[in-house]
C-alpha cells in the first residue's frame, strides 16, 4: 500500500539536513504561519506562527512552514540523494511477494514546490515498510538493515538454518542518528 506519509517524513528530512551539514541541530529561526512557493500558499497545520523555533521545536510543532525553509537550505540534489539512500522509490527485496516502490519523482522533475511539499511529507508516496526502514536506520545509528520476515528455517529433519541480518548501507552518520533520536524523544 502506497500513501503520502505527511509529517512522519520530517525526521528523515531533518536527518538529511544535519548529516549533510546544511543545517545544525541547534539552528534557530522565526517562521510565519504561511509561506508562498511558486504561487502556492503553504500554511502551518494550525494556521498559526510558532515564533522562534529550534529544530527540535519544529518537530514538536510539526511546522510545515519551517520545514519548507529547511528543505530550501538542504536543496534538491542533497534531499533527493538522501531519499534514495533511505530507500524511497525502490524496493528492499524482502522475502515476500508484492513489495512496491512508492513514488519518488525523478530529480529532473523537481521544482521548488515539489521540494517544499516533500519536506513535510506530501508529494512523495511511500510504503509503510519504507517508513519503518527509515526510522529503523535512525534508531540503528544510521545503518539500514535489509528487512526480513523469516528469522530461521527449520527443516523436516529438525535442522535449523538461521537467516542472518544483512547490512544494506549506512545512510546517515551515527552522530546524526543520535541527534535526531534525541529530538524525537
Amino acid at each position: 500500500s502506497v500513501y503520502e506519509p505527511g509529517s512522519i517524513m520530517k525526521p528523515v528530512v531533518i536527518s538529511a539536513g544535519i548529516d549533510s551539514g546544511k543545517i545544525k541541530a541547534e539552528d534557530e529561526d522565526t517562521y510565519s504561519n504561511m509561506v508562498v512557493v511558486q504561487g502556492y500558499e503553504i500554511h502551518t497545520a494550525q494556521d498559526k506562527a510558532f515564533g522562534k523555533e529550534n529544530i527540535t521545536q519544529i518537530l514538536e510543532n510539526s511546522d510545515n512552514v519551517a520545514m519548507v525553509s529547511l528543505g530550501n537550505k538542504i536543496g534538491n540534489d542533497t534531499l533527493f540523494d538522501y531519499f534514495k539512500s533511505f530507500g524511497f522509490g525502490a524496493t528492499y527485496g524482502i522475502d515476500s511477494s508484492g513489495e512496491t516502490t512508492g513514488k519518488l519523482l525523478p530529480l529532473k522533475q523537481w521544482r521548488d514546490i515539489q521540494r517544499a511539499t516533500m519536506s513535510f511529507g506530501q508529494g512523495i508516496s511511500v510504503t509503510p515498510l519504507q517508513i519503518l526502514m527509515a526510522y529503523q536506520a535512525i534508531g540503528n545509528d544510521g545503518t539500514l538493515i535489509q528487512p526480513r520476515l523469516v528469522k530461521s528455517i527449520v527443516r523436516a529433519d529438525g535442522t535449523k538454518k538461521n537467516i542472518e541480518p544483512k547490512i544494506l548501507r549506512s545512510v546517515i552518520k551515527p552522530e546524526t542518528a543520535e541527534q535526531v533520536r534525541r529530538m524525537l524523544i
